[in-house]
């Protein structure tokens, strides 16, 4: 995480990306998701101050083979909680037969 706030002081986007990514999030809709027919797993942070952890719910549920698994940690989750996360993930991927 250390190594992550570094990089992000010395190589950060400017107040336009920043803006811009801001935009995106508040602006996206989930219209298109049902496009998306693999199997998905959305994994959000349960204290993600960032993006509100309600949105990957809901994310999940406009996917047709969404599912939603809420881990330990923030915005950045798959770094404070990465064993959660990376059993998890191979959990899924078991489940829907990538391993076979």
């Amino acid at each position: 995480m250390d190594r992550i706030v570094g990089w992000r002081r010395e190589d950060d986007a400017d107040a336009e990306g920043w803006n811009a990514q801001r935009a995106a999030l508040c602006d996206h809709t989930l219209t298109d998701c049902y496009e998306v027919t693999t199997p998905a797993l959305v994994c959000h942070g349960t204290e993600d101050a960032v993006v509100d952890p309600a949105a990957g719910e809901a994310l999940a549920e406009a996917l047709p083979n969404g599912t939603h698994r809420a881990v330990d940690g923030g915005h950045c989750a798959f770094v404070e909680s990465a064993q959660a996360v990376t059993d998890t993930l191979v959990g899924h991927l078991e489940d829907a037969g990538a391993f076979e």
